[in-house]
Parts: C-alpha cells; structure tokens; sequence
C-alpha cells in the first residue's frame, strides 16, 4: 500500500472548520526547511481565519509554536505556558506532538488496510 500524505492532509483541512484564533511561530532565519514548513502552516491558517504573527508574543495568543530546529529553542518552549503549547513540545502541554497525532490518524482511517502489514514510518 502506497499511502498518499498530501491527498490524506487535504481532506483532514477540507474537514476542519474555520476559526477565529491567533497563532504565535517562532522560526529562526537560519531555518530553511522549517521556512517551506511554516509557509504551508500560514497557508492553511489563512483558509481556516487563523492570524498568524511571527517572532514575537502579543499575549493574546491562542496557541504558539516554536518551529525547530531553533537556537532559542529551550528557552522559547519553558516560556510558553502549557495550555498554549500546540506542539507539544513541553512535558505538561496538554497537545500530542503533531507527529503523533498525524501518524495516530493515519492508523485509525487505515487501520483495517494494515491488519497483519509491517509499518514504517519515516520523518
């Protein structure tokens, strides 16, 4: 089975309702993959009604991501308070990292397609 990723994400998006809320990035200058990857977030934010701002808190933020790898990594995720963390990435965030939950969504729609397969799943 050749899973198609891009085909899966846009039917997650087309499904997703759209939402006033406001979304903090942080994303280094040095970070040139993780510059295609906020591209697509702010895209899709867009479509949804989600107000992106980048490298920079106002307060009012409904969630704050920090994209990695980030020189300021450490410091930027202690300072985000848990219930804003919409990565995951602190230990107390009440999100799953999006690996994870992408992976998780991937298995339960294709779950009765994987019964008795070998799965490997590759970043």
């Amino acid at each position: 089975m050749v899973f198609d990723g891009k085909k899966f994400a846009g039917e997650i998006i087309a499904n997703l309702p759209k939402k006033r809320a406001k979304l903090a990035i942080f994303l280094s200058e040095d970070n040139v993959s993780g510059t295609s990857y906020v591209k697509i977030k702010t895209e899709v934010a867009k479509r949804l009604g989600v107000e992106i701002v980048m490298n920079r808190i106002d307060g009012d933020e409904d969630g704050i991501m920090v994209q990695l790898p980030h020189p300021d990594a450490k410091k930027l995720i202690a300072q985000i308070p848990p219930e804003k963390d919409v990565d995951g990435l602190r230990d107390d965030s009440p999100y799953l990292p999006a690996a994870v939950v992408a992976v998780q969504k991937v298995l339960i729609t294709h779950c009765s397609l994987l019964n008795y397969k070998k799965i490997c799943v590759l970043d």
